[in-house]
């Protein structure tokens, strides 16, 4: 239990609406990707452009989660890893869901997962459980070195 909550007994009350509704904006920046790896896959071959995509979706999610972040602060690690893991399975759901409706086998899907051929969205998966955490990191991070004293 944090020191304010000791203090004070409130409890902090997490932002997962807000972080629920934050994941529509990961969604359509994980649609912005697939539309660049649509341009850039003809020229460097298909597993190339999925494997680049799932860094490149990594590094357009970075600042999209410290943005949420700085605008709903979630205030317990316990609360991050929570958002993280509703991330993570709204992601894997919906990557699932979509794959069926669109007549993918569950096999062709898991393929995906399979990083033994190559596959990286597992990866993806996991940095996207991790990103709230680390923003939250990041946000403490830089909240301490604000606070402390300048040493000249």
């Amino acid at each position: 239990m944090s020191r304010h909550r000791r203090e004070t007994g409130i409890r902090a009350q997490e932002p997962y609406g807000a972080w629920a509704r934050a994941w529509t904006g990961a969604l359509a920046i994980a649609f912005l990707n697939a539309g660049l790896r649509q341009a850039y896959g003809p020229l460097i071959g298909e597993k190339r452009a999925q494997q680049l995509s799932c860094f490149v979706l990594l590094v357009l999610l970075a600042p999209w989660v410290r943005w949420t972040e700085s605008r709903h602060p979630v205030s317990t690690a316990g609360g991050a890893v929570k958002i993280g893991l509703m991330w993570a399975a709204a992601t894997v759901v919906f990557e699932f869901g979509l794959g069926r409706y669109n007549g993918d086998s569950w096999q062709k899907m898991a393929k995906a997962y399979d990083l033994a051929e190559g596959q990286l969205w597992g990866l993806d998966v996991a940095g996207i459980a991790a990103y709230p955490s680390a923003a939250r990191w990041w946000r403490h991070r830089r909240q301490r070195a604000e606070r402390q004293p300048d040493p000249s």
